[in-house]
Order: C-alpha cells, then sequence, then structure tokens
C-alpha cells in the first residue's frame, strides 16, 4: 500500500491529510468500494496523483482476497483468431470496453489462451484453477464452449458471456439480437429491388453467426423470385476475398452480397475492386460489426453496430461488482440495442 519517493514513503494517511479526509475514506476509494461520494472520491483520487501514490495490489489482495484483474480468455489457437497482422474489430472493440471499466477500479486486464494445452480435463482445470483474475469473459467461439463453462463453474470462478449463440440461462450474457438485425439488412436489400443476394457465414462453432443466416432467410422467405447462396467463411479479410471472387465470377452473380462480419465484407469489396465491378451501382454490399474500417473505406460500408464496447464495458462492470460483493448473482441476459448504419455501399439493384 505504499510508495517509496523522493520524499519518503507515501501512506494512506498522507493521502487522508492532503484530501482533508479519513484515513478510512482513503483506504475505501483505494479498495474500489461503492461507499464514497463522487465528489469526495474525486478529491481523493487527485490526492494520490499528486503525492504520486501508487497503491501495492499485492496488499490490496492480501487484505481483500481479491486479484484486481479480470481475465479474457481463449481457447482457440491464435492462427483461428488472427489472420496475418489482422486483429479482429470485434475483439479490439470488446477490449476497449474492458479496460475502461476495469480503469475506472484500477483492475488489471489479462488475455490468457488455453490453447496448446494438454487437453485432457484435469489439465484444462489445474490452468483455469491457477488463473489470477476475480472474473473471466467469454467471446465467441468460446462463449459457447460448455465444457469451459462447466470448467469455470468448478473452479468458483465468475464469467460473462459476450454474443453467445446457446445456452443463454448460463452466466451473464451480453448480446444484440441477430436474427432481427440480420432480417432487417435483408429487408433494406430487397427494398432496393435485389433479388440475387448471397451470405457469407462465420465458422460453424461461431453460433451467433448462423442466427444472421436465419434472419436474414426469414426476410426473404416467401420471395420465389429472390435466390439466396450462402458460403462459409472465417471471418477474415482473405476469406472475404476467395468467395467474393468466387461469387463475382460466376456467370448469374449476385447483386447482393451480406457478410456476416465487417472483414469479410471488405474483402468482398476487394475482390469486386480487382474484377472492376463497382460499388454500390454493380454490387451491394453489407458487413456485421461496425468497425472503424467501415467508415474508412470508399465507398464506405453499410453494417450493422453491435455495441461491441458497450458489452463489454458492462461486463466489466459487472464482473468488478460481483468480486466485491462476493456474492452469485442470478444469471441475465443483457440484450443491447443495434443501429442498422446505411452507408454508401448498398444502391438499387442493376438492371
Amino acid at each position: 500500500m505504499k510508495r517509496t519517493t523522493g520524499m519518503g514513503r507515501v501512506t494512506i494517511r498522507d493521502i487522508a491529510a492532503h484530501a482533508g479526509t479519513s484515513f478510512k475514506t482513503v483506504s475505501r476509494v483505494v479498495n474500489g468500494e461503492d461507499s464514497v461520494s463522487p465528489a469526495l472520491r474525486q478529491k481523493v483520487q487527485e490526492a494520490m496523483k499528486a503525492l504520486g501514490y501508487r497503491p501495492s495490489r499485492a496488499a490490496q489482495t492480501l487484505r481483500s482476497g481479491r486479484h484486481f484483474a479480470l481475465c479474457v480468455l481463449s481457447a482457440v489457437a491464435l492462427e483461428e483468431s488472427f489472420a496475418g497482422d489482422e486483429v479482429p474489430s470485434f475483439l479490439n472493440e470488446l477490449i476497449a470496453g474492458l479496460m475502461r471499466a476495469c480503469r475506472a477500479q484500477n483492475y488489471q486486464l489479462v488475455l490468457e489462451n488455453l490453447a496448446g494445452t494438454d487437453s485432457s480435463p484435469e489439465t484444462i482445470q489445474a490452468r483455469i484453477a491457477s488463473l489470477r483474475a476475480d472474473g473471466v469473459i467469454l467471446y465467441p467461439p468460446q462463449t459457447d464452449m460448455i465444457w469451459l463453462l462447466d470448467a469455470l463453474e468448478l473452479a468458483g470462478i465468475p464469467y460473462a458471456r459476450i454474443a453467445p449463440g446457446s445456452a443463454p440461462e448460463r452466466a451473464d450474457c451480453y448480446l444484440v439480437d441477430d436474427f432481427n438485425a440480420a432480417r432487417e439488412v435483408g429487408e433494406l436489400l430487397l427494398s432496393q429491388g435485389h433479388s440475387r443476394i448471397a451470405f457469407i457465414s462465420g465458422p460453424e462453432n461461431h453460433l451467433a453467426a448462423a442466427h444472421r443466416r436465419e434472419g436474414l432467410q426469414a426476410a426473404l422467405a416467401g420471395r420465389p423470385n429472390v435466390e439466396l447462396q450462402c458460403e462459409v467463411g472465417t471471418f477474415h479479410f482473405p476469406s472475404g476475398l476467395a468467395i467474393g471472387k468466387k461469387l463475382l465470377i460466376q456467370q448469374t452473380r449476385p447483386t447482393a452480397i451480406f457478410a456476416a462480419n465487417d472483414m469479410m465484407a471488405l474483402g468482398v469489396m476487394a475482390a469486386a475492386s480487382e474484377l472492376g465491378i463497382v460499388v454500390p451501382e454493380q454490387l451491394s454490399v453489407v458487413g456485421f460489426d461496425d468497425a472503424p474500417q467501415a467508415r474508412f473505406i470508399r465507398p464506405e460500408l453499410t453494417s450493422i453496430n453491435q455495441n461491441v464496447r458497450e458489452m463489454g464495458e458492462m461486463a466489466g462492470k459487472m464482473l468488478i461488482e460481483t468480486s466485491r460483493e462476493k456474492a452469485a448473482v442470478a444469471p441475465r441476459q443483457h440484450h443491447i440495442p443495434y443501429t442498422l448504419e446505411i452507408r454508401q455501399s448498398v444502391g438499387r439493384a442493376p438492371d
């Protein structure tokens, strides 16, 4: 709880004297307790900053039994999560939201990967039990790995699930309505006169992507003159590029392509550019995620914004609160509102 500075060892009593409050109040602020008014909390934090004080995490852990850290847990090989230097925008946004929640409570955020570990139940359970975290965040496809949920519960580690596609009764879940979001995309394309539509889904173990396909199919149901071609991608740019070329060199090619994430949609746009197909005059393209790249590309990409950063921040706050209260909370489903961001990549179907 102390830090050596040029002026000696700063203690919480020094902080209390500087802030004009009690050392117990300073202790509550340092430990992230809620029983301090926002104004007084700010005053204490300003005093800590002025005196160059940094709390000892080891001392905090010893006293409270908490680790003051959250963990983003992956159980798939890195090459499955990343393609070359491509970091999924979904993961970027999720981490940004979690960092915001952690920073507000002086928590650390760590990333852990179980891939490559001996897959025996005993080894997996030992790895999970050794995690020094007060809570775990699972994102697709980990969020739907039932064996992983079982292992976390056996270890007594609270966890939150981001965008699950199954078993929503297991832990707190943060998700958007993938089905209706995709159906809204389908209705948009129909309103623009498109009758040859293609959909690029993600891997089969990403269950939310399946809901997006089902939502698109629901929008097109009862339209006998509308053709739907479905392909399976990997959620990475090279996948969208390769499948985009495959779709666009067909003699009767689609006039609209909906990809289950933005990186594949950007790959489709690159394929169209290479083949001399103009977006949106000759091809409409829609993505899902509303990654920053969707606004940087020209023409700008139409996409579903599922507010992943908000999901991350909400999940982080919940796990921190759970660790502080040390009380079990009944699982809840948090439905995050989505928006269809209509931009330049969608136009009328060509004649």
